[in-house]
């Protein structure tokens, strides 16, 4: 798992899936931030938080072991909530 945050706002993942830069691509909400999940390279699940209109959370889950039966995303989904509470936490 890796976190990171950036300087964009959410503008930019969608503008990478309108390129077609992905091949899942699912918008979200978690405890009411709005986000994007998608998948990335080497089977791996990217979340991607919108804290404000110019500051992201990225949340990166990869299988290390690359199983295809192995849902990246579901353990991304039930990590984000938690990063965000800890954010809140320490502000």
């Amino acid at each position: 798992m890796d976190i990171r945050f950036a300087n964009t706002g959410l503008v930019k993942e969608y503008e990478a899936n309108a390129a077609g830069a992905y091949e899942r691509w699912e918008p979200m909400e978690f405890d009411g931030y709005p986000a994007v999940v998608h998948d990335g390279e080497l089977r791996d699940c990217h979340a991607v938080v919108g804290l404000s209109d110019t500051t992201t959370v990225h949340i990166w889950y990869r299988d290390q072991l690359v199983r295809p039966e192995v849902d990246t995303c579901g353990p991304v989904t039930r990590i984000a909530p938690a990063v965000l509470a800890t954010i809140r936490a320490t502000q």
